[in-house]
């Protein structure tokens, strides 16, 4: 069993001190004086660390950044986070890692004692794992995973946050295999991003960059499906009143999506979307579906142009009419689709709407 403990502090004395007293309940200790040479001793020494003692205030790289990036390595380290500073304590805790088993907090001066237990608590952790050897640790309900808890994947990675019924449902974080974090709101375990702070949010992977307003319509919510769900990309809402508007930008994961939509690929892909729609008034979802119409569109102008196929449909959900319009293109090797949706009472005003936020959709692929 590990029984080598990393202590960063930067405190000379507080330093001696924890060294003295974490040693005298049988801990082996490497000692870092910040962050940063943390990191260092942690990458050579990992094999044999059991947890992490982290001061939160630090010069260069406080305790935040440093759990941080240790829970990107392997979420299922234990670490401890220690400070004087009682109400930075209390709002880690209240953060998605914060939550997690695996990390507690503990106010100093600290005895013997209550280090030691707080040691304990991370470290004998109970893990569930399963046949695919997720490990899991938090509240199990009918067989799946219910409220807070963590997920380490065999692969590297994890997810420390809320769930229902063992899909990542509430707030969380989510670690990819790649180090990467996705952190916020998650529905159905897909990540639900409120709005940026900044007036932009960029899809690198396609190149489009879609603003905060986009045709007199407010940009809303984000989902980023990729994280879970390779292939499935992203989608971008924006809306204003009864009209409503969602772009999606995904690839499904072929290695090439040629341009041009009198392709089979592009063709029978629009068939798909349009039968989902079907689909789902034969569920029960809708009341009535019936096709308006059905052709194709051009967005873009003079210096690039964006063919799309395009289909508009009656649908009746609560005893509401609604018109939706739906276009699907190919954009930098992407299926970039559009769905637009205005109650057929304000339909003169929803086709006004339409036009402008098509002609803006155009700027944006140029």
């Amino acid at each position: 069993m590990k029984n080598t403990l990393l202590v960063v502090e930067s405190e000379d004395m507080i330093i001696a001190v924890m060294e003295i007293m974490l040693k005298s309940i049988g801990y082996k200790v490497l000692m870092a004086s910040n962050g940063i040479v943390a990191i260092d001793i942690y990458e050579k020494h990992k094999k044999r660390i059991a947890a992490v003692v982290t001061a939160l205030v630090m010069p260069e790289m406080n305790g935040i950044e440093l759990i941080k990036w240790l829970h990107g390595q392997d979420p299922s380290l234990p670490i401890i986070l220690t400070s004087g500073y009682e109400p930075g304590l209390k709002e880690f805790s209240q953060s998605s890692l914060g939550q997690s088993p695996l990390i507690r907090p503990i106010k100093q001066p600290f005895s013997v004692t209550e280090i030691s237990e707080c040691l304990k608590e991370v470290l004998n952790v109970e893990f569930y794992i399963d046949d695919n050897g997720v490990k899991f640790v938090g509240k199990i309900e009918n067989g799946l995973p219910n409220g807070q808890g963590s997920l380490v994947f065999p692969e590297g990675g994890g997810y420390i946050g809320q769930f229902k019924d063992g899909i990542f449902e509430g707030e969380g974080t989510l670690v990819a295999t790649d180090g990467n974090e996705y952190s916020g709101q998650w529905e159905k375990g897909v990540l639900l991003s409120q709005k940026f702070e900044s007036q932009l949010y960029e899809h690198s992977a396609s190149g489009l960059v879609f603003p905060d307003n986009l045709g007199g319509m407010e940009r809303g919510d984000v989902a980023n499906y990729e994280v879970t769900q390779p292939g499935l990309g992203i989608s971008v809402g924006y809306n204003i009143g009864d009209v409503n508007a969602t772009i999606y930008i995904y690839d499904l994961e072929p290695s090439n999506i040629p341009d041009g939509v009198d392709l089979d690929i592009i063709k029978d892909h629009f068939r798909e979307v349009i039968g989902d729609i079907f689909e789902a008034y034969q569920r029960g979802v809708y009341d009535a579906v019936v096709k308006i119409s059905e052709g194709k569109t051009t967005l873009g102008n003079s210096l690039r142009n964006l063919d799309s196929l395009s289909s508009s449909l009656m649908i009746s959900q609560y005893g509401v009419k609604r018109i939706s319009h739906i276009y699907l293109g190919v954009y930098n090797n992407h299926f970039l689709k559009i769905r637009f949706t205005y109650n057929e009472s304000i339909e003169l005003e929803g086709g006004k709407r339409l036009k402008l936020f098509l002609n803006e959709i155009g700027k944006l692929i140029s």
